[in-house]
């Protein structure tokens, strides 16, 4: 391999995504090099791997080139903006027509109203030779939209993602503990594996463990997983999977991101936890009673914060769209 390894790469291929992994390599390709492509239609159950995948192949084309540019949407918002007044409606357009490569996530929200809206959007786009990418969790013909909208959907690859068996948890549960230096015995893999929610259940509980093993030189093992973690609930929350993830990747405690302390690091987490939460679409309100019951003033205020510095930071760019393929 002569570029550098990018999320494509470093996606766990299973045979249960194997063929979409394989179709969205293709994707990246056709959007690189700006020749024609079917609109690829990903769909697959919640925690399957949908936006792993779309910000491996949207790292692999910015890595190719530079000067591409890509864009992810998410289906509701952007149905909303495509029935707004012309103004509005034509700088979204714009936007939306521009970039090299275009993924609009969780179809199955779009507003039936503006479903002839986007189709006119994906015909431009199509006349471009852009390419396009959208995932849903149901298959094309599941859906509800305008006949014109289906019609453009079943004119496109579609790639299932299946949801995950028993031994490709496990192979995903041992690839994830390697990949982030958990030392973890082989019963705890199975542990790890026995959820048959998929991706997200592990990742959780990769989190818990990230923490427990702190300061252990040996393995953990399954019974000191379980003496240790014996009465810890679950908690399935979209907010609380938002605080597990960022409190592992800055190894901080959900206590600590929740809690008053002003020490850098942790506020940098804190804001970034609140910057996921909106952008999983819950309200100011909710985020804050996650972290210490904090007013809505304030999640806006750290939400903006967030954004800010990503506009002219790329680490923390990256961080952002890292967390985000493991969070949907």
């Amino acid at each position: 391999m002569d570029r550098p390894a990018d999320g494509l790469d470093r996606f766990v291929q299973l045979p249960e995504n194997r063929a979409a992994h394989r179709a969205v390599e293709q994707l990246a390709v056709a959007a690189a090099r700006g020749i024609d492509s079917p609109l690829l239609f990903l769909h697959g159950p919640p925690g399957s791997g949908k936006s792993h995948l779309a910000g491996g192949m949207i790292e692999r084309l910015t890595l190719t080139d530079s000067a591409k540019t890509a864009a992810t949407v998410a289906a509701a918002e952007f149905g909303r903006a495509l029935l707004q007044p012309a103004p509005v409606r034509r700088d979204v357009v714009r936007e939306a027509l521009d970039c090299d490569l275009l993924v609009i996530e969780d179809v199955q929200h779009l507003p039936a109203a503006s479903s002839d809206e986007l189709a006119a959007v994906l015909d431009r786009r199509q006349s471009r030779h852009k390419a396009t990418m959208v995932t849903a969790v149901r298959s094309p013909a599941d859906l509800i939209c305008s006949a014109r909208l289906a019609g453009r959907f079943g004119g496109g690859l579609a790639s299932a993602i299946q949801p995950l068996g028993e031994p490709s948890r496990r192979e995903l549960a041992a690839a994830l503990c390697r990949e982030r230096q958990l030392n973890v015995s082989a019963d705890v893999i199975a542990w790890l594996a026995r959820d048959p929610g998929g991706a997200r259940p592990i990742l959780g509980d990769i989190a818990r463990l990230e923490r427990l093993a702190r300061g252990r030189r040996t393995a953990l093992t399954l019974a000191v997983v379980t003496a240790e973690l014996p009465a810890t609930p679950r908690d399935e929350s979209p907010m609380a999977r938002v605080i597990d993830l960022v409190g592992s990747r800055y190894r901080l405690s959900p206590k600590a991101i929740a809690g008053p302390s002003r020490v850098a690091n942790v506020v940098r987490a804190r804001h970034l936890a609140m910057f996921l939460g909106r952008e999983l679409g819950l309200s100011l309100v909710q985020i804050g009673s996650h972290l210490g019951g904090r007013d809505h003033t304030t999640v806006m205020h750290g939400c903006g914060r967030i954004a800010t510095a990503a506009a002219s930071d790329p680490k923390l760019s990256q961080e952002i769209r890292d967390l985000r393929s493991e969070l949907v």
